[in-house]
């Protein structure tokens, strides 16, 4: 099996020295379209993963239990 792994940063200007506060992504792009924040968000990197022990561990780093793809 292989797997895709895409990192994307997201980077956000604000006005003042209060922490971004939002729920999810698509509450952080209303901000930046609609609201009193910039930002952009692009692709920094993309690889393929097909060693099983590299695919369970990058689950672990995302706090996955590290058998989501035991389903397929």
């Amino acid at each position: 099996m292989k797997v895709t792994k895409t990192v994307i940063m997201i980077t956000v200007l604000s006005e003042g020295v209060s922490p971004l506060e939002f729920k999810d992504l698509q509450d952080l792009q209303y901000m930046m379209d609609q609201g009193n924040e910039i930002g952009q968000c692009r692709v920094v990197s993309t690889e393929v993963l097909s060693d099983p022990r590299r695919i369970v561990g990058e689950l672990l780093s995302i706090g996955n239990d590290g058998t989501f793809f035991d389903q397929v």
